[in-house]
């Protein structure tokens, strides 16, 4: 293989950016040293908020391509289709989704309506200030409509009544300004469905099923964030990950793999992402997430997808890298 160089940008992180942030430069490392021993020259820079100074940059370097894995920009994930943004004005090949569909998938009222607009199912919703269609009868998870990493939840953000949910997305925009919305919660099985670009186009990789051990009758079984990033709590170490047998759940993996293709194509997501959804009483996957440039850590999600299906992470990297810049050229 001709070696090439690769520029991996990332967030302009400051010294004490949160643990959620932080890892995306553990996820760089991982990329970095697996696109090293593919025979590629990296190297990996901040994506500053002034466009000129990254123009510049990469001006000067002069790569093949970019990985892109910035995730905020002024510390906001609403900002970071702005990245792709400028690689796509500049005309440089760069992996993962374009502009448009990290713009879309960032914000979740509008993936929500793409969604409802194609007939692919997701949970009813009501947003702020009045909260106006919030069924009384019904539960909701109060979410950041426009950051993932599940900033700002935890139990207390499924609430019931119009009135609770006021009240929280209140105290939640008190703690980290933002818009806040509801969400219908639905108390079923949870699943990350991930998807991998190729040369037949993507392909869903096995099924990882959410679960909940031990989690008491009132707890809201939820990732929320101590789930994700508090390690020695509760929620950190009774929320798992596992492989459903497909093949004794036929019918519900084929509803999953087929709503993960559609939202997919919805977004017209590109090199790799993950579709998060929820199974209700009906047995109807809702799709409550969209994640474009999702965790490509080793030993991740992703990566770990990939590997119960027999892709080697460095194999899952060159994958990725060749169906993008496929892609890239194509348009």
């Amino acid at each position: 293989m001709k070696r090439k160089l690769c520029a991996i940008l990332v967030s302009d992180l400051p010294p004490d950016a949160p643990l959620e942030d932080l890892a995306t430069l553990d996820m760089a490392r991982d990329i970095a040293n697996a696109l090293k021993r593919l025979g590629y020259e990296t190297r990996t820079l901040p994506f500053v908020s002034d466009l000129a100074v990254n123009r510049a940059q990469l001006a000067d370097l002069k790569p093949d391509f970019v990985f892109n894995l910035v995730e905020a920009i002024f510390g906001k994930g609403a900002l970071a289709f702005i990245a792709p943004a400028l690689f796509e004005d500049i005309k440089i090949p760069f992996v993962g989704s374009g502009s448009s569909a990290i713009f879309a998938t960032t914000d979740k009222i509008l993936s929500k309506q793409v969604l409802k607009s194609l007939n692919i199912a997701t949970p009813a919703w009501a947003t702020a200030p009045d909260f106006s269609g919030v069924d009384e009868a019904k539960r909701y998870i109060v979410k950041n409509a426009r950051e993932d990493a599940s900033i700002g939840i935890d139990s207390d953000s499924v609430v019931q009544t119009r009135a609770a949910v006021i009240a929280r997305a209140k105290r939640a925009n008190e703690e980290r300004q933002g818009e806040w919305f509801a969400e219908e919660y639905v108390d079923g099985r949870e699943f990350n469905v991930a998807v991998l670009d190729g040369e037949d186009g993507p392909e869903v990789m096995p099924l990882a099923e959410m679960t909940f051990q031990d989690y008491p009758e009132d707890k809201p079984k939820i990732v929320d964030y101590k789930a994700k990033w508090n390690e020695n709590t509760f929620e950190y170490e009774n929320s798992c990950r596992y492989f459903i047998d497909e093949s004794e759940e036929s019918a519900l993996a084929a509803k999953l793999s087929d709503t993960a293709l559609k939202s997919w194509r919805a977004f017209g997501l590109r090199g790799w992402g993950r579709v998060d959804m929820r199974v209700n009483e009906n047995g109807t996957p809702l799709v409550i997430d969209i994640n474009a440039n999702s965790d490509l850590s080793e030993g991740m999600g992703m990566a770990d997808a990939a590997e119960k299906k027999g892709i080697s992470y460095d194999a899952l990297i060159a994958r990725i890298v060749d169906s993008t810049l496929r892609t890239s050229a194509a348009t």
